[in-house]
């Protein structure tokens, strides 16, 4: 049975290009020339998507949208307007519309996103009615139906669109994983995005909104370039993180204090790291009977978060040496990598996630091994879009691009 699309617009001219086109494409249409009849349409035809203009007489597009949505009517609608600000993009997806597309448009275009939402939303129906009510998704008090596209927390019903709870369905499923907005476009839009990126944001918003607002917020970087202080990149069951290495030297005995509970693997890391520094000190003026006259202590913030891996290698080795010789840290800098002995920088895993967790915490410098150079190369661009990712072999390399410059 052919799916059929309604469309809101009152240019004539505009009505019957896209009924050929949709028409072409195997799809039925019904038209409305002005905003009541339209949204009488829509309440009373079903149909399977929504083509709404937004400056339209008797009722403007934002109006249906939002009588629509309040309603629970999940049918997917795409607004096409001549309007191009910025907050008219955001009202429109705000007010509950899938998508945006200001005019002039490629018909291309419009017709794969038109195919795109339609498509999703009879997959979702199919699964739904294959697996019966029974199969509910359930996480942190939420719990999705995918048969009647309803949602609720902690028993209370959630009104979303057909947009947000698709964007909801697959985080949840998918939860523990990190995706660009390049990602999401492709999985839960289901084409290649060509315009603005900020319906991922606006759809984000509203389920926070809708949700409530996370927990737990990203470390933001340091604003001051410091000594014994150094920003490093982990992988986690939920994503990636920063770890914030803290350094203090105090005369001692030549004591090596470890804390913030760490793993076996990660203290190992460490004593590796003051391992190559000791052999390389007459480099950097320390003293030969420094490591026997002062105690050095480690330590990684959030000590009830179990840390392991030796991908922090670098980043210890760094602010050992930070603070050892006095000289401060770039706050814009971040780094992953194991170090050996001799200091040479080996490859690590999990770069996507950590690549993201340096973004959010406002990090514009990344040091990343060598090895890893092809890893980085599949990531998306706009996971790396602003980030300086520097290539590293070896523990000289890093502290190039680490180190400020000593004041005299």
């Amino acid at each position: 049975m052919a799916k059929t699309v309604l469309i809101v617009e009152d240019e004539r001219a505009i009505v019957e290009i896209l009924k050929f086109n949709l028409k072409r494409e195997g799809y039925e249409t019904l038209e409305a020339l002005d905003g009541e009849t339209g949204l009488l349409l829509a309440q009373t035809k079903d149909p399977d998507l929504i083509l709404l203009d937004v400056m339209l007489p008797k009722m403007n597009g934002f109006d249906i949208c939002k009588t629509l949505r309040a309603e629970n009517r999940t049918t997917p609608i795409i607004m096409l307007t001549a309007r191009e600000e910025e907050m008219d993009k955001v009202f429109g997806l705000e007010t509950g519309a899938d998508d945006y597309m200001t005019k002039p448009f490629s018909m291309k275009e419009l017709m794969a996103r038109v195919k795109a939402n339609i498509r999703r939303r009879s997959m979702e129906y199919a699964s739904a009615q294959a697996s019966g009510t029974a199969n509910t998704v359930e996480a942190n008090g939420l719990c999705l139906n995918p048969e009647t596209y309803q949602v609720t927390k902690n028993g209370a019903p959630v009104d979303l669109t057909q947009k947000e709870y698709d964007l909801l369905s697959y985080l949840i499923r998918e939860r523990g994983k990190v995706f660009s907005r390049e990602d999401l476009m492709q999985r839960v839009w289901n084409y290649d995005y060509y315009g603005d990126m900020r319906t991922v944001d606006v759809t984000v918003r509203n389920l926070e909104k809708y949700l409530g607002k996370e927990k737990y917020s990203q470390d933001m970087r340091g604003e001051t370039d410091e000594v014994g202080i150094v920003r490093g990149l982990a992988w986690t069951s939920v994503g990636g993180d920063t770890l914030e290495i803290e350094v203090n030297v105090m005369p001692g005995k030549g004591e090596f204090q470890l804390t913030g509970q760490l793993g076996d693997v990660m203290k190992e890391s460490a004593q590796t790291g003051i391992s190559y520094i000791r052999s390389v000190g007459g480099q950097y003026d320390i003293p030969a009977e420094f490591f026997q006259k002062n105690d050095i202590h480690i330590h990684i913030p959030e000590g009830a978060v179990p840390k392991d891996g030796p991908s922090a290698g670098i980043t210890m080795a760094t602010a050992m040496l930070s603070a050892i010789t006095g000289t401060p840290v770039r706050a814009d800098v971040a780094m992953t990598g194991e170090i050996t002995l001799r200091g040479r920088v080996l490859p690590i895993g999990g770069l996507k996630e950590k690549l993201l967790a340096a973004k959010n915490a406002g990090v514009r410098t990344v040091c990343v091994p060598k090895k890893n150079e092809k890893d980085v190369e599949e990531i998306s661009g706009e996971i790396k879009k602003g980030l300086e990712i520097v290539y590293v072999e070896t523990m000289e390399q890093v502290l190039r691009v680490a180190f400020c410059e000593k004041k005299e």
